[in-house]
């Protein structure tokens, strides 16, 4: 019974970059970057008190440096990548749910509608809300990736995603991410 966790996350949560496979697993030579997006500024304030009264992390990791960063500009079109796979889902007819790729065409309308939902739960309305999504199929980088959480497999993106809309509609989509599970370290955007 959470409000801020149980409902359509309007935070985003992405992995910790920098890492390099060692011989233990994950080493951070260099340290490490965690970017985590709040609609609201009171929940980040919350959490950067929060870290900066106990550091410590887990493995020996604490954190060094908390910033809060401002959205950038957009225009009328966005680019972003991903800094956690982004998982794109429908509802299959026996009620469980269906994985979508990157590659394929029907990602981009699945995401956009969810897109648009995400943006309505953020207060946004008419053309404010009317944005279209889809994935950058020319990104080198891009591939899919399976991620175990809570026992479950899920299949993620790794893909730059493209967005045609209001410039208020890219710095939410930019601080909440986009598909689902984004409170659960999923869809966070850089």
């Amino acid at each position: 019974d959470n409000p801020v966790h149980d409902g359509m996350s309007l935070y985003s949560v992405g992995w910790l970059l920098g890492g390099k496979a060692g011989p233990e697993g994950l080493e951070f030579p260099e340290g490490a970057t965690w970017d985590i997006g709040f609609l609201d500024p009171e929940m980040a304030k919350r959490l950067v008190a929060g870290v900066v009264s106990g550091p410590e992390v887990f493995a020996g990791m604490a954190v060094t440096e908390a910033r809060l960063i401002t959205p950038p500009s957009f225009e009328g079109e966005a680019r972003m990548v991903p800094s956690s796979p982004i998982l794109v889902r429908t509802q299959t007819p026996g009620g469980g749910k269906r994985y979508l790729e990157w590659s394929d065409p029907k990602a981009d309308e699945t995401l956009t509608r969810s897109v648009q939902g995400r943006l309505r739960a953020a207060g946004l309305d008419g053309p404010d809300a009317e944005i279209k999504a889809s994935f950058d199929r020319t990104d080198p980088r891009a591939r899919t990736k399976l991620v175990t959480y809570k026992r479950i497999r899920h299949m993620g993106n790794m893909c730059a995603v493209r967005f045609e809309g209001a410039p208020i509609a890219h710095k939410v989509l930019w601080t909440v991410g986009v598909g689902s599970l984004t409170g659960s370290g999923f869809g966070a955007l850089r």
